[in-house]
This record gives C-alpha cells, sequence and structure tokens, in this order.
C-alpha cells in the first residue's frame, strides 16, 4: 500500500486529471488504512522510513512521517 500511495502521488503530479478529487480523497483513504495498520502492527511502520527519502509530491506521507517520531 506504501508503494500505491507513491504511485498515486506520482500519478496525480503528472497525468490524471483529479479536478473531482476522486483520486485525492482515495489517497487519503489509504494514508487512514496505513495509519491504522500502524496501530494494530508496529511492524508496519518500518514500510513508512520509505517516506524520509521519497516524497508524494502532495504531502500525503506526512502523517506517516510523524508515526516514525
Amino acid at each position: 500500500m506504501v508503494d500505491l500511495l507513491l504511485r498515486l502521488g506520482n500519478k496525480l503530479a503528472t497525468t490524471i486529471d483529479d479536478s473531482d478529487g476522486t483520486v485525492g480523497g482515495f489517497a487519503n483513504e489509504l494514508v487512514g488504512l496505513l495509519l491504522e495498520y500502524a496501530k494494530l502492527d508496529l511492524a508496519c511502520k518500518e514500510s513508512f522510513m520509505v517516506f524520509e527519502t521519497k516524497e508524494t509530491g502532495f504531502r500525503l506521507e506526512e502523517p506517516l512521517k510523524e508515526m516514525l517520531v
């Protein structure tokens, strides 16, 4: 799901017309799911470390990065 979030951010920045907010809304829901998974299984937080070097371009990763501190 982390990889999907990164790919969605890239597509939103380059090719997808999200003027109705559908894809951006889905990406935000995906962040919410990742946060819930991390609460249930702390090992999931390790996958968020990728956001130390990569960004979605829309700051979608910020809540996930906050879990790392």
